[in-house]
């Protein structure tokens, strides 16, 4: 290649060690990046069927529906049914015991109402864009709010258990407590000192995918 002379030329000694002695990270470079993949999740190559018995239902908490709750922002613009969130926190607030009741009947019998599955789409154009090409519009999904109260208690039990289970790998920053794109960058940063001071070569892939949740099926 033209520009390997060049390349020879610019690096120390101990440079040209560190390729290579890592130079192998390019012909492994498919094998790494699927075992890096694979460390995301721990895979079980059983498969157990769902469990259907509701005998083991454990009753919603009210603390539980008020976390969901109070994490509901004011000022909204309003879904399909026209509830504005004040509302409904102030239905809570007027009677705490019937709205976790009303909670633990859904989960119990396992009914998410399809009218709350309803949405109401706005198209919010990205900026600087050709507006008469459909991909230059972000969507907007109104769902709503009291399914995305059971959506939000459901995901959290569904959190609490991996997560007490062990089941997510701590390499997976996204969608957990306490993980952010900041504590994602740091490990990335404290794994590229380590191996600088230990005079090692670090492969970095970065992936964005185009239209990710578009296309979600």
């Amino acid at each position: 290649m033209p520009c390997e002379p060049l390349i020879s030329n610019l690096m120390t000694s101990s440079s040209r060690k560190r390729r290579d002695a890592n130079s192998r990270c390019i012909v492994e470079g498919s094998l790494l990046f699927d075992e890096s993949l694979g460390s995301f999740y721990f895979v079980d190559e059983e498969v157990y069927p769902i469990p259907l018995n509701r005998d083991d239902f454990i009753s919603l908490e009210q603390l539980e529906s008020e976390s969901a709750l109070l994490k509901l922002k004011p000022h909204k613009a309003p879904d399909i049914d026209l509830i504005p969130n004040e509302v409904i926190k102030e239905m809570y607030l007027a009677n705490k015991t019937w709205f976790t009741s009303f909670f633990n009947t859904l989960l119990s019998n396992a009914n998410f109402p399809k009218a709350w599955k309803i949405a109401i789409i706005t198209l919010i154009p990205k900026p600087n864009k050709d507006y008469s090409s459909t991909l230059h519009y972000r969507l907007i999904c109104l769902l709503p709010t009291w399914g995305k109260l059971l959506d939000k208690i459901i995901s959290n039990r569904i959190s609490y258990y991996l997560e007490s289970k062990r089941y997510f790998s701590d390499k997976r920053y996204g969608f957990r407590k306490n993980r952010s794109t900041i504590t994602a960058l740091q490990s990335i940063k404290n794994y590229v000192d380590q191996a600088y001071s230990e005079e090692n070569m670090v492969c970095l892939v970065s992936l964005d995918f185009k239209n990710t949740f578009n296309s979600v099926n």
